[in-house]
């Protein structure tokens, strides 16, 4: 029998530091679903898995046959292979050492502050678990920033783009990682080259004929078609280069800087969730409240339907406070009430969530824009977005799952010391994460609005 992974809550059972302890209950108050979301240590900074398609009836995979026949069905699922990365969340509390020298025993300095950083990772969490590194307002360090449009690269390197002259260093170095004498294709027809900085710089913005040009670059296995660049000036050698790219260009980018520097955050449900499984709502809405909550009612029970994984089992419906008020008023439209179920909490108390159809309902403010003061996410503006869908139970096949690594699992707390040239004593948190997506028959989005 396969081992559940361990939720947030459950860690905090299991370990005896007190500190700890109140880090985890920090996180945990910060969004009801880390009760629900278990986490999978894994050995190593990555985790690759096959991840069951949607749009498969399995029963179309079999035959109904008479006795002697031999038309036996050998068709076979089908699956896609993934590679999800750990990232790092991590903050600094810095304490001056007369804040925590006066400080008493019911407001510990070190203590506050320790927790405000747990509560950032934890929210900082949540919005990549919907969002993801796309969606994420994080900056990496030069030549790890993720790209996007069809920008112009400068001669010098600023906060949101590398230079031009970075741009060709990360694909060279991405290129030729683990394959020393990589090529690539020049032109259509052309013939290969090596991969080298004065090459790239040649071909990258060259339109593509028979014989100019990239055709093909390969990165960490995958081809990626050119150009990479449309108008370009200068030169490296002269310290005068610069380039606008095209989209296949700010694409091989971001792929060559995943794999120099890693990722920024991970690929949340907003991209995991598969076309077959964003369902349009084709309910109207109109002047008649009854009418109206019968709709979103219905609509939800079109959504908990197309989740399939565990044989129609749901664990889960995740929505911000806007898409949460809609359900409400439906429930109060149609002339009822809506249930409540109880959910342990990492303290051992009881918090009453929401449910509908006996499925809890988590909300989390970082899908879209609620309206609320200081709540942002990268989810589509003020949508009312919904997913629902299951978390995995321990087979690595079912559903979402949280990962951390095995050998530092959970939120961790390193103490620093003193800073020397300051007095403060510094306590780091951190925490080493990620999301796994197994089946794209156990994520379903749909939208209220």
């Amino acid at each position: 029998m396969a081992i559940q992974g361990l939720t947030l809550g459950a860690q905090r059972d299991l370990t005896n530091d007190m500190l700890i302890k109140g880090i985890i209950d920090s996180v945990t108050t910060v969004n009801q679903f880390y009760q629900a979301l278990p986490f999978k240590g894994i050995q190593g900074n990555a985790l690759a898995y096959n991840r069951e398609e949607a749009g498969v009836d399995q029963q179309s995979l079999v035959n109904v046959l008479r006795t002697g026949a031999s038309n036996i069905n050998k068709d076979q699922q089908r699956f896609t292979r993934h590679n999800t990365e750990l990232t790092t969340l991590i903050g600094d509390a810095q304490v001056n050492g007369l804040i925590q020298a006066v400080g008493s025993d019911y407001n510990d300095a070190t203590a506050v502050q320790v927790a405000a950083k747990a509560k950032g990772i934890g929210r900082a969490y949540m919005n990549l678990l919907i969002n993801g590194q796309q969606g994420a307002s994080v900056s990496g360090p030069q030549f790890g920033i993720i790209l996007s449009g069809t920008p112009t690269l400068p001669v010098a390197a600023t906060d949101s783009l590398p230079s031009a002259a970075d741009f060709i260093e990360v694909i060279y170095q991405a290129a030729v990682r683990g394959n020393h004498g990589a090529q690539y294709r020049r032109g259509s027809t052309g013939s290969l080259v090596d991969v080298t900085r004065a090459n790239l710089e040649a071909d990258f913005d060259v339109a593509l004929t028979a014989s100019a040009g990239i055709s093909a670059l390969v990165i960490d296995g995958k081809v990626h078609a050119g150009p990479f660049g449309g108008t370009t000036t200068g030169s490296i050698a002269a310290g005068t280069f610069t380039s606008t790219l095209t989209a296949a260009g700010v694409a091989v980018y971001n792929e060559a800087a995943r794999v120099v520097h890693g990722n920024i955050g991970f690929d949340g449900l907003a991209t995991l969730v598969s076309a077959d499984q964003d369902i349009a709502n084709n309910y109207s809405q109109g002047s008649d409240a009854q009418i109206n909550g019968d709709n979103v009612l219905t609509y939800l029970d079109e959504l908990v339907d197309r989740v399939h994984d565990k044989d129609g089992m749901v664990d889960y419906m995740m929505m911000n406070s806007a898409a949460m008020r809609k359900i409400t008023s439906a429930f109060r439209g149609v002339g009822t009430g809506f249930d409540m179920m109880d959910v342990k909490m990492s303290s051992g108390g009881v918090m009453q969530v929401q449910s509908y159809r006996g499925i809890p309902m988590y909300r989390n403010d970082f899908i879209g824009n609620s309206g609320l003061a200081g709540v942002a996410g990268g989810d589509g503006g003020n949508s009312t977005h919904v997913y629902v869908g299951t978390v995995d139970d321990g087979s690595l096949s079912h559903g979402i799952c949280g990962l951390t690594a095995q050998n530092a699992a959970g939120m961790q707390v390193q103490k620093i010391g003193a800073r020397e040239d300051v007095d403060a004593e510094i306590t780091r948190v951190k925490w080493y994460a990620g999301l796994a997506h197994f089946s794209e028959l156990g994520l379903v989005r749909g939208t209220l609005d």
